[in-house]
């Protein structure tokens, strides 16, 4: 399998060019066109062409970029993992902070933070089931007389096999 490595460290400069001359190469090396590539992942030309050419102020960000990268190396057989470092490396891009989306901790369940527990549908429920068993009591059956009545109604539709 073919690696994107050997990039200088995060910062020095010297890596301009080198992530995307080896995407390039690795592409151009197995014979693939950018349209291939754009057909198959849906990512588009301008972009692919801005990830070839480093010019990542052309690219929508975040983690769309390493999306973008890591579907590309996938579709060219590298591996993604590397792929997605020597892209971090060679934008400058600082790793996210892990704290980015902190989570409150209740002690006790705050029922105006769930709107969708509430009483409204055992309410509806209770109403549905008390219409059906008033129906039956103005009907004058009861559910075993309703599935009596069936079965013997179907019972006579048969006909005799001859």
């Amino acid at each position: 399998m073919g690696q994107l490595t050997d990039l200088p460290a995060k910062g020095n400069g010297t890596a301009m060019g080198a992530f995307g001359d080896r995407l390039r190469r690795e592409r151009e090396m197995r014979g693939i066109t950018l349209d291939e590539i754009t057909e198959s992942t849906k990512i588009s030309r301008r972009h692919l062409e801005a990830l070839e050419g480093e010019h990542f102020d052309q690219l929508p960000g975040g983690v769309f970029n390493k999306g973008f990268v890591r579907a590309y190396a996938r579709f060219l057989g590298i591996d993604e993992d590397q792929a997605v470092a020597d892209y971090s490396a060679a934008s400058n891009e600082l790793p996210e902070p892990e704290n980015k989306f902190p989570l409150e901790v209740h002690e006790e369940p705050d029922r105006d933070l769930n709107p969708r527990r509430s009483n409204f549908t055992a309410g509806i429920c209770d109403c549905r089931i008390d219409r059906c068993s008033c129906g039956l009591r103005i009907f004058g059956s009861s559910p075993s007389r309703i599935i009596q009545k069936r079965s013997r109604t179907r019972a006579s539709q048969r006909l005799p096999v001859q």
